[in-house]
C-alpha cells in the first residue's frame, strides 16, 4: 500500500496522514464501481485499523450512509471507541453492529448492536436480514472478516454463506464490502469466492 514502508521508517509521518492518503486511494477505487457493488477487500493484519477507518469514514461519514458492520474480529465497543476517536463527525446512530466477538453485550449499554455467534451462520444470516431492514436502500454492509469466520466454519458452509450475503446485498441495493486477510492460508478460499464479487481489491496494491 502506498506510503506504508515510508511510515515504518520515518517517525515524522503520522498514522493519521497515512490513513488519509489511503482513504483517498480507496475512494477513487470505489468511485470506479457501479452504484451497487460487492467487493472482496484483501488486507494484511498491520493494515487492518487503517482500512476499516477509511471505509467507515468514506461510506458512513462522508456519504452519510447507514451501515451494518458484521464484526468477527473486534468487539463492537472497541470499534465504536476507535471510530469516535479517529473519525470526525462519526454518527454511531447510523451504524448497526452484528457482534460475533462480545459476550454479555446487553450489559455494555451499546445501542444498535446484537450479539451473534460466528459458528452459527444460519442465525447470523437471519440477524443480517433484520439488520439490513434497519438501514436504507443504498446503504452499506461491512463483513469483517471472512478469514475469522473460516476459523469457526468449514469451507463449504462458509462459501455458501458468503455467496448468499453477496446476493442479499445486490437484491437490497446495499454496497457490500467483504474483508479478508490476504495470508497464504486464505489463498485457495479467496480464489474460490472471488467470482462472487464485482471486484477483488488488494489494499497493498492501491
Amino acid at each position: 500500500m502506498a506510503g506504508k514502508k515510508e511510515s515504518a521508517n520515518n517517525s515524522g509521518i503520522r498514522i493519521e496522514d497515512i490513513t488519509y492518503s489511503f482513504k483517498q486511494l480507496l475512494e477513487r477505487k470505489l468511485s470506479e464501481l457501479p452504484e451497487n457493488f460487492s467487493i472482496l477487500l484483501l488486507v494484511s493484519g498491520e493494515e487492518y485499523s487503517e482500512v476499516i477507518l477509511a471505509l467507515v469514514e468514506a461510506l458512513g461519514t462522508d456519504r452519510q450512509l447507514k451501515g451494518v458492520y458484521l464484526t468477527a474480529n473486534k468487539q463492537s465497543e472497541m470499534l465504536l471507541q476507535l471510530f469516535r476517536k479517529r473519525i470526525p463527525k462519526f454518527d454511531s446512530k447510523k451504524m448497526f453492529f452484528l457482534d460475533c466477538v462480545s459476550k454479555n453485550l446487553a450489559t455494555q449499554n451499546i445501542e444498535n448492536a446484537v450479539e451473534c455467534s460466528p459458528q452459527n451462520l444460519i442465525d447470523l444470516n437471519i440477524a443480517l436480514n433484520q439488520a439490513l431492514d434497519v438501514i436504507e436502500e443504498g446503504g452499506f454492509m461491512i463483513l469483517d472478516s471472512i478469514a475469522t469466520l473460516a476459523i469457526y466454519n468449514d469451507e463449504r458452509t462458509l462459501k455458501k454463506f458468503v455467496k448468499t450475503v453477496v446476493e442479499k446485498c445486490y437484491s437490497r441495493k446495499v454496497k457490500g464490502i467483504f474483508i479478508c486477510n490476504n495470508s497464504k492460508s486464505m489463498k485457495e478460499l479467496i480464489e474460490d469466492i472471488g467470482p462472487f464479487f464485482e471486484q477483488t481489491i488488494d489494499s497493498e496494491k492501491l
